[in-house]
């Protein structure tokens, strides 16, 4: 399968956080050489989109989505907000 249809068909594993599958969500997007991290707005907000898209998680995905988040980078500082909270909550 091409690097291309990997990334556009990925979902999150039940054993990933969100942190978790951004980071590969972002690894997979590089390799199909999909400008991620440092293309134009579009192409990171629209990889946002597919990150918000594939999560899996329709309450999770909601918030995001309200959030308005623009690129990769902020999403996973926010994933890092939302793992750091789970921890303090003991899940």
């Amino acid at each position: 399968m091409s690097a291309s249809r990997q990334y556009y068909h990925a979902k999150k594993r039940s054993e990933e956080d969100p942190l978790q599958y951004l980071y590969r969500l972002n690894v997979m997007g590089m390799q199909a050489k999909i400008p991620v991290m440092t293309g134009l707005p579009a192409a990171r907000k629209e990889h946002v989109n597919h990150f918000i898209d594939t999560l899996d998680d329709p309450d999770l995905s909601n918030q995001l989505l309200l959030l308005n988040v623009e690129d990769a980078e902020a999403m996973q500082r926010h994933c890092t907000d939302i793992n750091k909270g789970d921890r303090v909550k003991g899940k």
